[in-house]
């Protein structure tokens, strides 16, 4: 669902990318390269541009998983032990707010029946007519 302000972030969120892919390129140790940084930076930059493109809210989940995973294993590259303490933080927190985001899109499907971003559109002018005219005498 490419409108023209998907477009321009996600054209941003390439640029951002492409300089910090060059900035990592100079000056990420060999070692750490070992550990497919590469792969799970470009894994982390699919998960925002398909955020920025998704029409549905459940594909938005998916995304916001997509980019959790990987920076989940950008942080933990090199195994000290304070990257691994706080990316074991970092983990919990995401898995709480994760289980609140999947609750929060159980309650919208089962108050509008939809999770697509333009039937939801609809659907909540629908229910603000219908809570309107209850309300009215």
């Amino acid at each position: 669902m490419a409108d023209l302000f998907s477009t321009f972030m996600v054209l941003l969120s390439a640029i951002v990318g492409v300089v910090c892919l060059f900035f990592a390129f100079n000056t990420l140790h060999s070692e750490r390269e070992k550990f497919y940084f590469y792969p799970f930076y470009f894994f982390l930059l699919t998960g925002v541009n398909g955020a920025f493109l998704t029409g549905d809210m459940f594909n938005l989940f998916v995304f916001f998983e997509v980019m959790l995973l990987s920076s989940y294993a950008l942080i933990v590259i090199g195994g000290t032990k304070y990257q691994l303490r706080e990316s074991f933080k970092y983990a919990a927190i995401n898995v709480f707010a994760s289980i609140l985001f999947l609750a929060g899109l159980a309650y919208l499907y089962g108050i509008t029946g939809t999770l697509n971003m333009a039937h939801l559109a609809v659907r909540v002018g629908e229910l603000e007519q219908t809570a309107l005219c209850k309300l009215s005498p």
